[in-house]
Formats: structure tokens, sequence, C-alpha cells
């Protein structure tokens, strides 16, 4: 056989395990970045095609190529700028040349971050395509779910087990949205669930404790519930309320209106 041939293939194959090899200690890099995000999370298109946006991060931070894990900057105080795309790269304070995408990443927990005007949890993408700038938060599941949740129940509805079942619902279809993602940059648009960040969040006892109590709570059928779909409610409010006011609780009043439907926990 050919010896240039052998070498040429040769390089091939080293170059080739060479990238996979640096995808794999990237993502391990992001891995250990993200490790504070209670899992599971996900990821919400906030913004695309855009000119720029203000981010800020309400309190300390770090901020990573997210493409190779490198560590880009770090502060100990809050930080507010305009960001938008260069002719090679980002700009969010300082100019970050031939880096395409930053991940801003809080030190703490209760620390978050506003995207053009709204605040989230979790952490934020900043990326460039084609000389536009898109957003995206990645966030756990339970804190999105207790978000969006918020800005589909009525205000005065305060009975536990109906806030549960819409919870469980709520979670369920979330769920099924992020399995069946299709970009692998983020799994569902934030006006798909009317998403609004952290900001609009019901604080009373009955509406938190109903999400904490049924975390990790989903249907295993729900074909049949698509109760929550492009920012709008179609959920039986009235009906739920009443089978709880009857002494129905969570399970029973899905089981009642979810025909086949049964309760299973997130592993």
């Amino acid at each position: 056989m050919n010896i240039r041939y052998l070498s040429f293939a040769f390089l091939i194959a080293t170059n080739s395990f060479l990238t996979l090899q640096a995808a794999e200690t990237a993502n391990q890099q992001m891995s250990e970045i993200t490790k504070n995000l209670r899992k599971p999370a996900i990821k919400v298109q906030l913004l695309q095609n855009s000119e720029g946006a203000l981010v800020t991060s309400k309190g300390p931070y770090n901020v990573y190529d997210p493409k190779t894990g490198k560590k880009l900057d770090s502060s100990y105080l809050s930080s507010s700028y305009y960001t938008y795309p260069t002719t090679d790269g980002l700009k969010w304070g300082q100019e970050f040349p031939g880096t395409y995408q930053l991940l801003i990443v809080p030190d703490k927990a209760a620390t978050t971050v506003m995207v053009a005007g709204t605040e989230y949890k979790g952490v934020a993408y900043i990326y460039q395509i084609q000389g536009r700038l898109g957003a995206v938060n990645e966030v756990s599941l339970e804190d999105f779910v207790l978000s969006v949740l918020s800005t589909h129940v009525p205000a005065d509805l305060n009975s536990k087990e109906a806030l549960a079942a819409l919870a469980i619902v709520m979670r369920t279809e979330v769920y099924n949205a992020m399995k069946q993602a299709k970009n692998k940059y983020w799994d569902v648009k934030a006006s798909t669930f009317n998403y609004q960040g952290c900001a609009i969040e019901r604080h009373d006892s009955p509406f938190v404790e109903a999400v904490r109590s049924t975390r990790g709570m989903i249907l295993n059928q729900s074909s049949h519930a698509r109760w929550f779909q492009e920012g709008q409610s179609n959920a039986p409010i009235k009906r739920i309320e009443e089978l709880a006011q009857n002494g129905k609780d969570a399970a029973n009043i899905l089981s009642q209106l979810i025909p086949g439907a049964n309760i299973s926990i997130l592993k």
C-alpha cells in the first residue's frame, strides 16, 4: 500500500481523535462549571437575531467560553453592559476577540442574570451568529416550572392539591418538550410556555409548597394533556378547583381528567 496514503490516513485519524478528545474535555469542563445548577435543567432561547441587548449579572460571576470551557473573566461585583456582536467576536464590557459565545455563571445560587430587562435564575449563554445576537437561559426544570406556572394559574387559586395537579401537568409538558428538542443549543423558546423569568414568580406558601411537594413528578401518559402550549392555558381550572374542594388529591384529580394517566418520578 502507498506509504503516502498510509501517512495521510494516519494524520486524519489522529486529528479526528484529538478533536474528539478536545470536545470531551470541553464537555467535562462545562459539567464542572455548571455543577451547581440543579438537574435536570432546561435551556430556553430568550433572544435570536437581535442587534444587541443589555446583560446584567446582579452579583459576582465568572465568564467562560462554552465551546472550550476556558475561563475568560470574573468579577466580585455586579456588572451591567450592553452586549453586541463585533467583527471578531462579542463585546460585554470588554471585547472578546475570536470568541463567538459567552457563558455567564453567577457565583451564588441567589445571584440572577438579567437579559434585555428580564431577570433569570441559572446561567446565561450569549452568542453571535452571522453578526446577530442570541441568548439562552439554562435553569433547573423546577425553577422553570415555578416561573411558568405562575403565569398560567389565577392569582386567587390557593388550593394546594389543585396547584399540585397543575404543576405535575406543566412539568410533564415541559419535560416532553425537552425530550423532543432538535436544536442542540436550546430546548424550548421562551414564548412556548410564556416564560418571563423569576421576577414574576408566586411566592405564597400554597403555591410554592405545591410545586416543591411534586418535585420530579410527571405523567407517564401526557398525550391527552396539552394544557399549556404556546403561552396559552387550556387547563380546566374550575373543574380542578371543584375536585380539590371535594377532597380529591392531585393524583385523583388527574386520573379523573386524564384517563389512564399515572404519575412517575424523574430520575
